[in-house]
């Protein structure tokens, strides 16, 4: 733990919060589209622009949907037609 106390086995989360190092945590509706937004900009090897905000809200809406399951977010991810495909600059 944080403050230096040792537990033994693994710890129960509160379904709805996202731990942070304070132990206290954000709720998944905050933190679901930020983690949502940096995994794609990882996986995109750009920084994001605005014809990115359609595919972020879409893969946001469906993370959430899915009870916040990382490994179906991945797969969306790499499946969405704006992952796929280039958008040119207008």
């Amino acid at each position: 733990m944080c403050d230096g106390t040792q537990r033994s086995g693994m710890m129960p989360l509160p379904k709805n919060h996202v731990p942070n190092r304070t132990g206290s945590g954000l709720p998944w509706a905050e933190a679901g589209p930020c983690l949502v937004s940096k995994l794609y900009t990882f996986a995109e090897g750009r920084t994001l622009s605005s014809h990115d905000a359609g595919a972020l809200d879409a893969l946001a809406a469906t993370f959430a949907k899915s009870g916040n399951h990382v490994d179906q977010l991945m797969l969306d991810m790499v499946t969405n037609d704006a992952f796929r495909y280039v958008t040119p600059d207008l």
